[in-house]
């Protein structure tokens, strides 16, 4: 009950309370830190920001799933050390939104360890959002800083993960 409400109020403060209360100026936060009202209503419309998106991201995924019948563990089984690249390219979307996605994914055993370490290397989550809004040659750059080791680590996981004969789903990994 309290996660519905607070998922009700998040898309009500996105869709309307934006409009009305006016907090959604990338970049320039600290100018609604004046007092706690303040504060706290920036607060409340960036949870709901990314509320939002999180559900967004989530459902995309859920009905590409259950509309197109498609058998995400297998995918990733025969991507092989693909998947860890894939897992480094979705980790260049902004918001934690994929990160979320992915790890749901592999708590259901759909994709490899791998490809998640890969992924969470890769994120740079919310905190892109204002970067990009601010300096998108910066953004650029921090996205490469972060997806190169991204890639190592995950295709060096793949590989290791595979000689050493642990398992790549699910949790029996670690």
């Amino acid at each position: 009950v309290a996660g519905l409400a607070g998922t009700t109020l998040s898309a009500f403060l996105y869709f309307v309370g934006r409009k009305y209360v006016g907090h959604g100026d990338v970049g320039h936060a600290r100018d609604t830190f004046g007092n706690v009202f303040e504060t706290l209503t920036h607060a409340a419309m960036e949870t709901s920001f990314v509320t939002v998106w999180v559900v967004a991201a989530y459902l995309i995924y859920e009905y590409t799933v259950l509309f197109t019948g498609a058998d995400i563990a297998g995918l990733a089984a025969a991507a092989g050390v693909l998947a860890p690249m894939a897992g480094a390219a979705v980790g260049l979307i902004p918001g934690c939104g994929p990160q979320i996605v992915l790890s749901t994914a592999y708590a259901q055993g759909s994709i490899p360890f791998s490809a998640l370490a890969a992924n969470a290397i890769s994120q740079d989550g919310d905190a892109l959002f204002p970067l990009i809004a601010i300096d998108k040659t910066a953004a650029v750059v921090a996205s490469i800083y972060t997806t190169i080791p991204a890639l190592v680590v995950g295709i060096v996981l793949h590989y290791v993960w595979t000689a050493l004969g642990f398992p790549q789903f699910g949790f029996g990994v670690l």
